[in-house]
């Protein structure tokens, strides 16, 4: 079935050249193009659309507000923000209820590749209560500002560690809290640092930008009322990122394939946090049947909600658009049989970590990982255990 994206822009050359550059996807999307954000509005009201994206500076209402308005009124709308570059100082008004910002100009390859990995899992998501999930979701967390204007210095590949810690240091807390992650001891630093700066040089660029995003993710979920410890889960998911690192590097992974597992180690349960905020009635007489039945809390996801805090994680990963590995090693962190991939990949790292990372999110209740002993044996990874549970060991008793 064809995706719709409503596209919309003041400047009607910009559209027509979208027109052109995207008419090798008719056959998969329908596509409108609108100047004015009211046409936009009552298009929205009469057609059912999957993907929206916008420009920031609009007459009439401008970028932000209409944004606002599409989050309220169709939060299942795939959101997505394309603005000049000189906008990117602003960026903060919208993405609040952008899922991604691109930058003018932009390649079409990459416009394609932001629409592509939310839609096609809406498409390859089988499981109809997932969806219905989904299409529910009135707040999720949105990409960190901080974490936009990293990546967009970092690509012109001209960005010094200076200007990286300049743009982390514009947000106090997100600075503050950034660096009491850094210096726990989960790290093992050796000393203490005291400047972003200082933590690009001794983490690396890669991490320190996947710290800034995991700590703006769970700084936007300042209180669930479900009967979640956030501070319990911060700390589970902060072993499990690193424990996932230090695994690939044990097995002389690429380094691109450390950051990643890396990064799907910290935000493999942030599905969690997304359903307790969203469902926070029905969640919190989950975990209470769930203790009470003594069954794991995935599994009571998926008998009471029929789809798990992993699969909305997923979804996620690929509204920002990760790429698949991550959204593997988080969709299939419970169950890694049921991936496709069979190599040794971030999901290995992430299932393993998970499986071995105390304390677990939510330790009143039984939510331990199963060891799969035919998924380790046919990566010939079993006799890595004892030694992997060693190294869990030491980052759970810092």
């Amino acid at each position: 079935m064809k995706k719709r994206i409503i596209f919309i822009d003041d400047e009607e050359s910009i559209l027509n050249g979208l027109r052109r550059s995207l008419r090798h996807r008719r056959d998969e999307w329908d596509m409108d193009f609108y100047t004015r954000t009211q046409d936009a509005i009552d298009a929205l009201a009469i057609n059912q659309y999957n993907a929206l994206v916008t420009d920031m500076r609009m007459p009439g209402i401008d970028g932000a507000k209409f944004l606002d308005f599409v989050a309220q009124n169709h939060p299942s709308l795939v959101r997505i923000v394309l603005s000049g570059q000189s906008d990117l100082s602003l960026s903060s008004q919208l993405t609040v209820n952008a899922h991604q910002y691109l930058s003018k100009p932009c390649k079409t390859a990459d416009l394609e590749h932001a629409l592509d990995k939310p839609l096609r899992f809406q498409a390859g998501a089988k499981n109809e209560k997932l969806t219905t999930i989904i299409a529910g979701l009135q707040s999720i967390p949105t990409l960190p500002t901080k974490y936009i204007e990293i990546t967009s210095a970092l690509s012109n590949g001209e960005a010094s560690i200076r200007e990286i810690g300049h743009i982390i240091g514009e947000d106090p807390a997100m600075s503050a809290k950034l660096m009491q992650m850094i210096n726990s001891a989960f790290f093992g630093l050796g000393r203490k640092l005291t400047a972003p700066e200082d933590a690009a040089v001794y983490l690396g660029m890669e991490t320190l930008r996947t710290l800034v995003l995991t700590v703006g993710i769970f700084s936007q979920i300042s209180k669930i009322t479900a009967d979640i410890s956030l501070e319990k889960l911060w700390e589970h998911s902060n072993i499990t990122g690193v424990l996932a690192k230090q695994i690939l590097q044990g097995i002389q992974a690429e380094k691109s394939a450390q950051e990643r597992g890396f990064l799907a180690g910290l935000l493999h349960d942030i599905g969690i946090l997304i359903l307790a905020t969203n469902l926070p009635d029905k969640y919190q007489q989950l975990l209470v049947d769930a203790k009470t039945e003594n069954i794991s809390l995935y599994a009571k996801e998926r008998e009471v909600l029929g789809a798990t805090h992993a699969e909305v994680g997923a979804y996620l990963m690929s509204l920002w658009g990760f790429s698949d590995d991550i959204i593997d090693a988080i969709a299939y962190h419970h169950e890694p049989m049921n991936s496709p991939d069979r190599s040794i990949s971030p999901l290995t790292a992430v299932y393993v970590a998970n499986l071995l990372a105390k304390p677990y999110p939510i330790t009143e209740y039984p939510c331990e990982v199963a060891q799969n002993d035919r998924y380790l044996m046919e990566l010939d990874l079993i006799g890595s255990i004892p030694n992997w549970k060693k190294m869990a060991a030491t980052l759970s008793t810092v």
